[in-house]
């Protein structure tokens, strides 16, 4: 795998503008999550080197949303969908 080992997604902005969106605070993200109190959840956002995949997908559940990942050809922009496998309780 090389390069690619171990690759993350920056996805903050992206849910703070979910949050805003749908006017929710980041204490009641947190505590959708099983979280007691904001501070994990902040910190969760602030993580400088992205999020794993699967703490995407938990907080996408966690605001009533789904996580879609697709491949996209560099020459010919053709974008196929890839499934996500599992449930949440399992990422």
């Amino acid at each position: 795998m090389g390069a690619t080992e171990g690759l993350k997604v920056d996805v903050t902005k992206t849910f703070k503008m979910i949050m805003l969106d749908k006017d929710l605070k980041q204490y009641e993200v947190g505590q959708r999550l099983g979280m007691k109190d904001r501070q994990p959840f902040n910190r969760l956002l602030q993580k400088n080197d992205g999020l794993r995949i699967n703490e995407v997908v938990k907080i996408a559940d966690s605001m009533n949303c789904e996580v879609k990942i697709s491949l996209v050809d560099k020459d010919t922009g053709k974008e196929w969908q890839c499934d996500i496998v599992g449930s949440v309780s399992e990422a």
